[in-house]
């Protein structure tokens, strides 16, 4: 009876070997696909910050663009601005030259006229005639230098950059 006890018995710690081994491979099993899942988190992670880094690099040149195009912007409006208030001086000019240009129309005119008062009435001491004829062929001496410099002027303005 002894030997049934003993085989019993036996046979209960082979059992009970054989259900922990099978615990152990269930709980291997376990641990290798609890493994596999980590490890294709990670993959997926990694994936994610390849794509984010993508993202931050094309970020990154657009706002590099982004800041050279509104340099580009900032140039254009100084340049703009420049170029409105050129445009006023030369304008300006454009009417001061036709101002020289309509006195000189009218000096030679009055050059003569007075050419002739003055031979007329050269013997009359008329203090008035004498400063007005001083004053009228000043004009074209002092606008002169003015058209020489508009001239000039939109000679510059209209050169390319």
């Amino acid at each position: 009876m002894l030997g049934i006890f003993t085989n019993i018995s036996r046979a209960r710690n082979e059992e009970q070997v054989s259900f922990r081994v099978v615990q152990w491979e269930a709980d291997k099993t376990h641990s290798l696909d609890e493994l596999e899942a980590q490890h294709q988190y990670a993959n997926n992670l990694e994936k994610q910050i390849e794509a984010l880094a993508q993202k931050l690099q094309s970020a990154n040149a657009l706002q590099a663009e982004a800041f050279q195009v509104t340099e580009e912007r900032d140039k254009v409006a100084e340049i703009t601005t420049e170029f409105n208030k050129l445009t006023q001086k030369v304008s300006k000019s454009v009417e001061l030259e036709k101002k020289v240009h309509d006195l000189e129309q009218k000096l030679p005119r009055n050059s003569k006229q007075n050419d002739k008062s003055l031979g007329a009435d050269a013997a009359s001491p008329n203090p008035i005639q004498q400063e007005v004829l001083p004053c009228s062929t000043i004009i074209p001496v002092f606008f002169s230098p003015l058209s020489q410099q508009s001239t000039i002027a939109s000679f510059f303005i209209f050169l390319p950059p």
